[in-house]
């Protein structure tokens, strides 16, 4: 019976052990895809967003798109495709929200695209903000900007 009882906690230790290295080494794959994408986001920015040069949004959208994100959890997977979809609604809607704001100005005194610019960027800065939280869980810093 005592017997029984000794190999029953080690059984049972031994499976926290190995539930624990095994939690670990999953927290330190995570980590390195999460870190994975958001360099691939910083070079995606460099390539299409760079200051002083004209953005190329549907460029940096299709980057975006094209990141693999299939290893990292299930929580950055969902941020990462919301800020994505931030970025579609921004591109697809700039050309649409700046065509308006130059029709109402002929209308009116005032130049609404600044404003509009600012508006449209919240969205995606939000996503972005959602994608920090989300990788800090994990243990990987993000200092950048949206």
């Amino acid at each position: 019976m005592r017997t029984a009882l000794i190999v029953g906690v080690l059984c049972v230790a031994a499976l926290l052990v190995g539930g624990t290295l095994w939690r670990q080494h999953q927290l330190e794959d995570y980590r390195a895809e999460i870190s994975a994408v958001l360099a691939r986001r910083v070079e995606l920015r460099s390539q299409f967003l760079s200051p002083g040069r004209r953005p190329m949004l549907k460029g940096y959208v299709e980057g975006l798109k094209a990141v693999d994100t299939s290893e990292c959890p299930p929580r950055f997977k969902l941020a990462w495709l919301g800020y994505v979809h931030a970025w579609e609604r921004r591109t697809d809607g700039t050309e649409a929200i700046y065509g308006v704001a130059s029709f109402a100005e002929g209308f009116t005194e005032g130049d609404f695209k600044p404003l509009l610019h600012e508006m449209d960027k919240l969205n995606t800065n939000e996503a972005w903000y959602v994608c920090q939280q989300i990788a800090a869980l994990y243990g990987v810093a993000t200092n950048e900007t949206n």
